[in-house]
């Protein structure tokens, strides 16, 4: 897990508001600057589990850190929130498929 950000650990503190953190990440996240926002991603999620936009981000970041599999559970509470949100249903399959691709190579290997 990455180190906790001041605006995370201001999350934690109490110090401010949920509103402010996500407007934080999704600046991080414009600027090109994911892996700053998944301890505010971890964060959000202690105080509200089901948010189904940071489940889903946080799985995003495991698929691009090459860890499809660690990402699965995040990808599926965020379908599980919002099961009518597609991109959620896609790449939740996506990963799944490549969990399965990466298990497969390694076991010919």
């Amino acid at each position: 897990m990455t180190k906790m950000t001041k605006q995370s650990k201001h999350l934690v503190k109490g110090t401010t508001s949920t509103e402010h953190t996500l407007s934080q990440d999704l600046a991080c996240h414009y600027a090109g600057q994911m892996q700053d926002t998944e301890p505010i991603f971890r964060v959000i999620l202690q105080v509200q589990p089901k948010h189904p936009v940071k489940n889903h981000n946080l799985a995003v970041l495991a698929v691009q850190g090459k860890q499809p599999a660690a990402g699965i559970p995040y990808f599926k509470a965020g379908l599980d929130v919002n099961p009518k949100q597609h991109q959620y249903l896609i790449s939740y399959s996506d990963a799944l498929i490549s969990a399965a691709r990466s298990y497969m190579y390694a076991s010919f290997w």
